[in-house]
Order: structure tokens, then sequence, then C-alpha cells
């Protein structure tokens, strides 16, 4: 094996799937840290790789990730069968019924973290005030740095580390991309996210194993889409578009659904600019499949247009909001579907392979520009 940290394609994605097997997980900290280096590099496709990464950057994403998961499984709807079960979670009362994630039974301090901000009514970390905002963002990538950022790498019963992602940076809270990992996080980042929660899935239900039957249900506690809750969304998104469907442009009525318009499969974060409302049948229709040029033109557009407008709105509302990112994520997913002749929806059943108006497109309006 070596230690060469640059890599081809295939070279990369058999180093993934050899940490994910051999890897040596004693907590679930390191899938969390996976998933936060694909959900950022998927943000700064154009990072340059020369220049490193200080791990606070990283941290939204862990804790957005862990926010969840101090709630009690066994009181979820998720499970209401294994709700009367008293030997879920830590063995203390005060963390009963929550998910063990450690294999040494040990309350995660991310948790303690997340539990101590929850238990004073704050149902988001965006809420926080600034300056404990902060705090609690330092307090994470301190956590990341110390836990399993330079034990990523680790694969049971070897000395050598399978480097092949990044490496320490010039700060020891720095870390530097190998040559041309971030390029392969973006453009495998739909079959790495699938891949990672699906490891953290079995290693918690080896975790929990009375919770085995649960199974079925696990994966929504853990990663929850969200969809339940996107009616928070509507009261913007229907003053913009006069309950006409995003997608076909009649009138929704009754039948009407928040739809991310940047698939959930492709980019798991709830901000505010991705989302549209669309008739439940076009939104059934269009399921994880990135939208044509001519939908992709109309959603830059109110972006642009109405961008600031909506901002407001989401943050008198306390909603999580990044026209930006958003923008950034946008140019990721295309320009990776456009590399493989990927195909895009336009109506019903009809795709098409996408076209290179994408790209100016989404130079048009780019933000700030």
């Amino acid at each position: 094996m070596t230690n060469e940290g640059a890599c081809d394609e295939g070279q990369f994605l058999r180093r993934l799937q050899q940490l994910l097997t051999e890897g040596e997980f004693v907590s679930s900290y390191k899938f969390a840290l996976l998933l936060s280096l694909v959900r950022w590099a998927l943000e700064h496709a154009d990072h340059d790789e020369a220049q490193s990464l200080r791990v606070l950057a990283l941290a939204p994403h862990f804790l957005d990730l862990y926010w969840p998961h101090v709630e009690p499984f066994s009181s979820a709807s998720h499970a209401p069968a294994i709700a009367a079960e008293p030997s879920i979670g830590y063995g203390d009362w005060a963390w009963h019924g929550v998910l063990v994630q450690d294999r040494g039974q040990q309350v995660p301090r991310v948790f303690k973290l997340i539990r101590t901000q929850r238990d004073q009514g704050c149902q988001r970390w965006q809420q926080l005030p600034p300056a404990d905002r902060d705090q609690l963002l330092r307090e994470v990538a301190r956590l990341i740095q110390e836990m399993p950022l330079w034990k990523l790498h680790t694969l049971r019963d070897r000395d050598d580390p399978l480097r092949f992602l990044y490496r320490r940076g010039a700060r020891s809270d720095e870390l530097q991309f190998e040559r041309g990992a971030i390029a392969f996080l973006v453009e495998f980042a739909p079959l790495i996210e699938d891949a990672v929660r699906a490891a953290w899935l079995r290693f918690v239900l080896r975790c929990n194993p009375r919770v085995l039957a649960a199974a079925a249900n696990l994966d929504g506690f853990l990663f929850p889409s969200s969809r339940a809750s996107l009616d928070v969304w509507r009261p913007v998104l229907r003053d913009l578009q006069h309950d006409d469907c995003f997608y076909c442009g009649e009138r929704i009525g009754s039948d009407g659904a928040v739809d991310h318009f940047l698939p959930w499969s492709r980019y798991a974060r709830d901000l505010g600019h991705n989302f549209v409302l669309a008739h439940g049948r076009c939104n059934a229709a269009k399921r994880d499949h990135l939208a044509a040029t001519d939908h992709l033109a109309r959603w830059c557009r109110r972006n642009r247009e109405h961008g600031s407008v909506m901002a407001q709105r989401f943050a008198a509302a306390n909603l999580p909001h990044d026209w930006p990112v958003l923008w950034q994520v946008a140019r990721s997913l295309y320009r990776t579907a456009s590399a493989c002749d990927g195909r895009v929806w336009v109506e019903q059943t009809r795709l098409v392979v996408l076209s290179h108006e994408w790209q100016t497109i989404l130079a048009d309006c780019r933000p700030g520009a």
C-alpha cells in the first residue's frame, strides 16, 4: 500500500471503499467528518488546493449532521414499537433513549454541546446570537481537530495511514487537501454520501443491538429529510409564485409541495433560496433529477431578482439561507452532470441530455457580479 496522496479516480474510489471497510471507527465522528468534507467541497469546488483549509469551515456541517441526534429515538415517531424499551441509551437517565454512537458507550462531546443549546430552547444552531454561534462553532472545530481529523485515514491493524484526502496544514488547525481530492469529492458526492450514510447506519445498529428491529426507521431518524417540516418555507414561496407551479406554471391549488430545486439527495441541506412550490405530480416526476436549463434559468432569475427580499424574510423567521453557497453548489452539480453527459428533467417522464447553456445561465446570475 502506498502513502502517496495524489491518485486518479479509480484509486480514489478504491481508497474510499477501503477506508469504509477497513477503517478504525470507534465512534461516528469519522462518518460525520467525511460527510462534512463532501458538503464543503460542493460549496467550494474552486478552492485552490495549494491553500490550507481551516477546520472551522467544516464545523457548520458537523453541527447540521449531529443536531437531530440528541433526541430520544425510543420516544420518536420513527420507532413507536420500542418506546417502552428501558435499556436504549447510555445508561444515564439524562440520555435515556438517545442512540449510542460510541463503541465505548461514552456520550460524544458534540452531543453535550448540542444538548446545552437545545435545553435553552434553541431549535437550530443558526438561531443563536452571533457571539454564541461563533463560540459554538469554535468548540466544534476544536473537537474535530482533536478527535477524528488526524485519525480518519487510520486502518485496522496497519501502521501506515491510508492518506488520500488531506494532510496536515501549515497550522495545527488547518488541513491541506491532496491533489485532486476536492474535484473527486465533488464528482462523486452522491455516491460518497450514500456510502458513508449506509456505513454510519450499520455502525449505530451495532452500537444499539436492541434497535435492530427498527432498522427500517433508523435511517430517517439519523438523516431526516425534513420534508415533514418544509411548510415553514411556504409563505415566502407562495408570495413569489402566486400559487403557480414553478415547473409547469399551472395553478397549484390544494396539490402543492415544497420542493428542493437542487435535489436533497445531491445536496442534503435546507437553504431558503433552493426551495420552490410545485404540483405534487411535478415534484414526484422530478424526483432526484437535476432540472433542465429552462427551469435552471427561471430559478436563477428568481434568486437574482428577489433574493434580497427572500433573504430578509428568511432571516426574520430564523430560517437558514445562503444564495452564494447555493450558486456554488449548483455549478458543482451541473458541471459534474455535464462531464458525464448527464440527463436532466424537463417534465413528466421526459429527460434530456444537459446542454452547455447551464454555464451561461449560472455565469449570468453569479452573486455579486
